[in-house]
């Protein structure tokens, strides 16, 4: 195992309604990310209202992080759909954090998310988050602790 972030869709239709809104917060903040690439870490990333489809940028890529709502993208669970994202702590890192922040903020309880990090290094991207868009995110918040 590597350093990993993981979440599970509980409510498909309202992970779905949020994406336009988590797409647009996370294009904004893009001035402040690492450069993005698409999912196998070559190309564009891919972030717009039906769904994120990244990863870092060749060689400083690990696992694809892609948050749609097409069933086929996640396993199957009794929780929910679930998928994960290996970073490795890689650049990129902070942006998959930074998108998970905005679902769990736009998508509430329809998505849940825990991560091989800590709190502490979740801090980043919420701080992130709250600098540049004004919501008021925590760690505690994201990870349901």
């Amino acid at each position: 195992m590597g350093y990993t972030h993981y979440w599970t869709v509980r409510d498909l239709d309202g992970l779905e309604q949020s994406l336009p809104q988590i797409a647009a917060d996370l294009e904004a903040l893009r001035p402040q990310l690492p450069h993005l690439a698409g999912p196998m870490g070559k190309g564009e990333a891919s972030i717009g209202p039906r769904g994120l489809y990244l990863n870092g940028i060749s060689p400083e890529d690990c696992e694809s992080f892609i948050l749609d709502a097409r069933r086929s993208n996640y396993i199957h669970t009794s929780s929910g759909l679930f998928g994960f994202c290996k970073t490795r702590r890689l650049p990129y890192d902070l942006a998959v954090k930074a998108a998970l922040t905005l679902a769990r903020w736009h998508a509430e309880r329809a998505i849940e998310v825990r991560s091989d990090g800590t709190v502490a290094e979740w801090a980043d991207a919420c701080r992130l988050v709250e600098r540049e868009l004004g919501y008021p995110v925590d760690p505690f918040f994201v990870l349901g602790e």
